[in-house]
């Protein structure tokens, strides 16, 4: 099973690998896929759900891959050292013709996570990356720091009680795909 689900996964990156743009759902779909995958190597350890707004269309173009590094330090930093209930979410709305998505965990938080890892204050080359890919998408030259977001989630008491990444992407959908590829 677990090679099965292994293979689903290989075959969707590379079939992707070939696209700039991929509608949701098919990125959705990958998405359950690796969590599928987690979940199962990490004995079902942790919930995880996606919603997507009603006013953002399936067919919406995203690049492919954009929020499994999130998704993947959310589990791997996140959920997998944290006792007890693990939580993973992700929600998907549109804003003033921006695509918000957001990864929300109820990890051990960045600064717990980065004390046994490394300083907070790094910046992942996963973030960077996908900052470059963002700016290359909207073909913006301004700073592109604002597109990926991480926010440190507190308790009342000041407890860490996880991380919220906001990436957000230009709302494309399939039939503007050609005015913006050109």
């Amino acid at each position: 099973e677990h090679l099965a689900v292994f293979s689903k996964l290989i075959r969707y990156v590379l079939e992707s690998s070939e696209s700039e743009l991929v509608p949701l759902s098919q990125e959705l779909k990958m998405l359950d896929i690796y969590v599928d995958m987690e979940k199962r190597r990490l004995s079902h350890e942790f919930t995880y759900k996606h919603h997507i707004s009603p006013v953002v269309s399936e067919e919406t173009l995203i690049p492919p891959l954009i929020l499994q590094p999130f998704i993947e330090n959310a589990i791997i930093h996140g959920l997998v050292p944290k006792e007890g209930s693990k939580n993973l979410e992700v929600n998907i709305d549109s804003v003033d013709h921006v695509l918000k998505c957001i990864v929300i965990d109820d990890g051990i938080g960045r600064q717990n996570a980065d004390s046994k890892v490394q300083s907070i204050d790094k910046k992942s080359m996963a973030i960077e990356l996908t900052e470059k890919r963002i700016a290359l998408l909207s073909q913006d030259e301004k700073n592109t720091d604002d597109n990926v977001r991480i926010h440190d989630l507190y308790s009342e008491d000041g407890q860490s009680i996880g991380t919220k990444v906001e990436v957000m992407l230009p709302l494309i959908l399939r039939h503007e795909t050609q005015n913006h590829l050109n």
